[in-house]
């Protein structure tokens, strides 16, 4: 999960702009994250030339379970995934 959440954060920072990051977390039969984008407009990051967006999003998928990418207007708002216990 800990990765999950990292590739994430890359994935909301390293192709937009935002002011910040909120990360929350559902533990019950599992462990649920979501990780949001706070302000998030369009733009680029300078630090980010090499930055692989596909493989930051094939990395979520194959670590977690349910991963949802929330986009609008071609800007990635959050990212959604879960990991049940029995995993």
């Amino acid at each position: 999960m800990k990765s999950c959440v990292s590739e994430a954060c890359l994935l909301i920072l390293c192709g937009q702009e935002c002011q910040g990051i909120d990360i929350g977390m559902v533990v019950d039969n599992g462990i649920k994250m979501n990780v949001e984008g706070v302000g998030v407009r369009a733009g680029t990051c300078d630090d980010c030339m090499e930055f692989n967006e596909e493989i930051s999003r094939i990395m979520i998928e194959a670590l977690s379970e349910n991963a949802f990418f929330d986009e609008n207007d071609g800007l990635l708002n959050a990212i959604s995934f879960s990991k049940s216990h029995s995993a």
